[in-house]
């Protein structure tokens, strides 16, 4: 990333405009590298299921984050516990199709 720096200095120019460029084709490329690493290390669905109910929780009118909010402010436990495992049966089957794609796929590969 760094080796492109006096390509793009002799294309952009040796003053302030080079360096903005240099700058951001470095800075780019180092974010796509962490973005590219940090999709491959995380647990993508856990963490789409974590989005949703935190966002259910804030803003909602419906849905199981809201369920759960809603149980808790009136007492009904049977409503909490019934909509978490609703989660964990969702989250569980979404989990197993991702494994199971991600198995055909290294195959394929």
């Amino acid at each position: 990333k760094t080796a492109l720096a006096p390509i793009i200095i002799l294309w952009a120019g040796a003053g302030i405009p080079g360096i903005i460029v240099t700058a951001m084709t470095v800075s780019v490329i180092v974010t796509i590298l962490g973005v590219y690493g940090g999709f491959k290390e995380v647990d993508n669905v856990g963490l789409s299921w974590v989005g949703v109910i935190v966002g259910e929780f804030m803003v909602s009118q419906a849905g199981i984050g809201y369920l759960i909010v809603y149980g808790g402010q009136v007492f009904k436990l049977d409503l909490v516990m019934t909509s978490v495992i609703i989660l964990a049966i969702l989250a569980t089957v979404m989990y197993q199709g991702v494994a199971y794609f991600e198995k055909k796929m290294m195959k394929w590969r």
